[in-house]
């Protein structure tokens, strides 16, 4: 979960398969990440950084109801001394618009122990809402469809394309360097991720590293007026070959500039 994130989906308590992995919804046979990526429009993930890069890329927080309980195995009819989460916590931590409960028990357990707290912190229209969100429900999941499809709609990758010039010696550690640069972008009002990528063919003819930010579009006019960006423009003038070039990436359109 990150400041960005807008939807929270919401499970009971984690399984054993869960609980051996320290990932949600652990066992290969679990529906959940072949729906989620359904919904997403994206590939199936398969490892773990592969599972954070789809929800995060896409503002969606994994959380469960409950921190603590007794449990047998994996049932949820068996919970006992549940103690659910801090929801409060969770919900200052990031901009959350939408939760979802992933089935019956957490939506029980949610209107036991969280819903209560929602009602007195947001009203009883918030719960009523929520109310409606429950994952093993078709039109929950169709609606999720929609939540995320709108979100996709404010959503886009910033890409910088780039090629070093005759000054640079040692391009690995210029790219280390540049990493460096980047890695406070992602704590930036509305930029979700931003990775640094080298080229693996080192060719004369190929551009030597690609600069890619997840973000929000009503937040690139805050980027390009940011302190990062401004180090970034100072450090490329010197270091970086004209012309660059800058793709701005959505599920509709690709913009392009040099």
């Amino acid at each position: 979960m990150t400041k960005n994130s807008k939807i929270l989906i919401l499970g009971s308590f984690p399984s054993v398969k869960s609980r051996e992995v320290n990932f949600f919804y652990g066992h290969p046979q679990n529906r959940f990440w072949p729906l989620m990526a359904r919904v997403l429009g994206c590939a199936v993930p398969q490892s773990i950084e592969e599972k954070k890069a789809m929800l995060l890329s896409n503002g969606v927080a994994l959380w469960d109801v409950l921190d603590s309980c007794d449990i047998a195995g994996s049932s949820d009819s068996s919970i006992r001394n549940a103690v659910p989460v801090d929801i409060a916590l969770i919900l200052r931590a990031a901009d959350i618009r939408r939760i979802y409960c992933n089935g019956t028990a957490a939506y029980e357990l949610f209107i036991k122990h969280l819903a209560p707290r929602l009602r007195h912190d947001a009203g009883e229209a918030a719960v009523d809402q929520s109310r409606e969100r429950r994952m093993d429900d078709g039109q929950a999941v169709r609606a999720m469809e929609t939540d995320t499809h709108r979100l996709k709609e404010t959503h886009m990758k910033h890409c910088i394309i780039a090629k070093f010039n005759d000054s640079v010696d040692d391009k690995a550690a210029m790219i280390t360097r540049i990493d460096k640069l980047f890695a406070p972008a992602p704590a930036m009002d509305g930029i979700h991720g931003c990775t640094v990528l080298r080229n693996c063919i080192d060719r004369e003819n190929r551009y030597d590293l690609a600069i890619v930010i997840d973000m929000d579009k009503a937040a690139l006019p805050a980027w390009d007026a940011s302190e990062l960006h401004r180090e970034w423009k100072k450090a490329a003038s010197a270091l970086i070959s004209r012309p660059r070039r800058y793709l701005i990436l959505s599920d509709q359109s690709i913009g392009y500039s040099s």
